[in-house]
Formats: C-alpha cells, structure tokens, sequence
C-alpha cells in the first residue's frame, strides 16, 4: 500500500475510532436522565409502534442500542423467545438492568460492528434512534443481517424531521452523530444488504421505520 493511502486509511481508522469514544461517552453522561425528558414519550412510541410490525410468534430478538431497556420490555411483553439488549453504554446498561429487575432478558455490551452471536440466531433485529449514531452504516446492517435467521425482520427506526436543514443542525449541534438518513437513503441500504419486502413508515413526528426481511 502507498504511503498516502496508507496515510489516508490510518486518518479515517482514527476518525471512527474518536466518533466512537465520543458516542460512548456521550450516552454514558445521558444515562442519568434519559428517561426524564418528552423525548423519551416520542421515543417510546415509536418503539411500540415498530414492535407492532412484529407478526411472527414466540419470536426471538435482538435490540442493538438498547438504551435504558425500556424497548426490551415492550418486546417481553410480545413474546415468550429470548430478548437479548446491547449497547455500547455501561451506564445505560447499568438502567437497562434495574429496570428489568430480574426479568429474562440477556444484557451485553457490544459494538453493532461485531455483535456476538452466531449467524441466524434471531427472529427479528431491531434498532430505534441509534443509526445515525453509527459509523460504518453498511456494515452494522451486513452484522445485523448476519444474526438474522432467513425470513427474519430487520426493523430500523430512526430520526428524521421533515425538512432537511433541520437534519443538518442536528448533525451539528448533537455529539456523535454520523448522518441523519432520509428514507430513499435507508432504502438503498437495505437493497444493498439484500433485503426484500420493505416498508417504510413515518411515526411518531419525528421517526420513520424501515422493515425488511432477510
């Protein structure tokens, strides 16, 4: 490899890396009082509203950024499979954990980069307000297609205000953000992946979801 694209790699590897500290960090800060603001009450809904796209049976489901866990609990209620809920936070887990108190529900902290589990482990993978904040978009949904079993969901449901400059200040002003996607955008990425059947829906003022099926 030549110097210069040798020069360039390592940039960009240190650019991920520092946007990835950044995010740990900044959610770790927002654990204490995550649940406190209305945007949790947006961000609830829009939980909800994904998990009522769940038509399968005694499913079984990953959450990739899990948060304070209050996702998982609306998933226990859907089904009697197994729940597992990652994050990259220690201090949202730590939430996660007693607001589940003692509920069977797998806890671990991971990177969407490298989730560790098997291939085809899971029924549905599911993911609320977190993509934006990742930095290889095509490889977290190529790792969450890996543990998705063949005819499983992937449901994707992010931020996106109606008019595009209001997404540009958001990337400015909230730390570890990555890219704010607009429909056409998060579409494309699922067709590259490889999924088919997929919809898309607004929700909750400020979401839209995008489902698929491996």
């Amino acid at each position: 490899m030549s110097l210069p694209k040798l020069l360039i790699k390592n940039i960009l590897k240190k650019k991920k890396q520092s946007r990835f500290q950044e995010n740990k960090e900044y959610f770790n800060k927002w654990a204490h009082t995550y649940d406190k603001y209305l945007f949790r009450w947006f961000m609830k809904r829009a939980q909800q509203k994904s998990i009522d796209l769940i038509d399968k049976m005694n499913f079984s489901a990953l959450e990739v950024g899990c948060g304070t866990g209050e996702g998982l609990l609306m998933l226990k209620e859907k089904t009697n499979g197994t729940i597992v809920g990652i994050d990259i936070s220690e201090e949202m887990l730590k939430r996660a954990k007693e607001k589940l108190n003692g509920r069977n529900v797998n806890l671990k902290k991971a990177n969407v980069e490298s989730i560790p589990y098997n291939d085809e482990t899971f029924d549905v993978v599911m993911s609320t307000e977190s993509f934006h904040h990742y930095v290889n978009p095509k490889r977290a949904i190529n790792e969450m297609k890996r543990v998705l079993k063949k005819g499983g969901d992937l449901i994707i449901t992010d931020a996106n205000f109606y008019l595009p400059l209001f997404n540009k200040i958001m990337e400015k002003i909230e730390p570890g953000i990555v890219h704010i996607y607009n429909k056409q955008e998060m579409k494309k990425l699922f067709i590259q992946a490889g999924f088919k059947d997929i919809v898309q829906k607004r929700t909750a003022f400020a979401f839209f979801i995008t489902k698929g099926v491996k």
